[in-house]
């Protein structure tokens, strides 16, 4: 049996972000392409797991994730939301 991957929210000042995590030791945070959410990648982190942080987020406005606070969301509102 593989490593459990829990789901869980975070709350930002864009929006209540999901995501999934296993693992301890070094963050590894993984983004998804657009238009996909971070269940693509639960055979990769059930792999990355045993060594690492695993943090799959599904970034605003894609899979469990909330619509970004604003309509003009720019990337760098993208970074500022995954370092809150």
């Amino acid at each position: 049996m593989g490593m459990q991957i829990k789901r869980s929210y975070t709350t930002t000042s864009f929006g209540q972000m999901h995501y999934r995590h296993a693992g301890t030791g070094t963050p590894l945070l993984l983004l998804h392409q657009t238009a996909n959410c971070s269940g693509s990648y639960e055979l990769l982190i059930s792999h990355i797991a045993p060594h690492h942080q695993v943090i799959a987020v599904d970034t605003l406005g894609f899979g469990m994730s909330d619509y970004p606070s604003h309509k003009s969301f720019t990337v760098a509102d993208y970074s500022d939301s995954f370092i809150e």
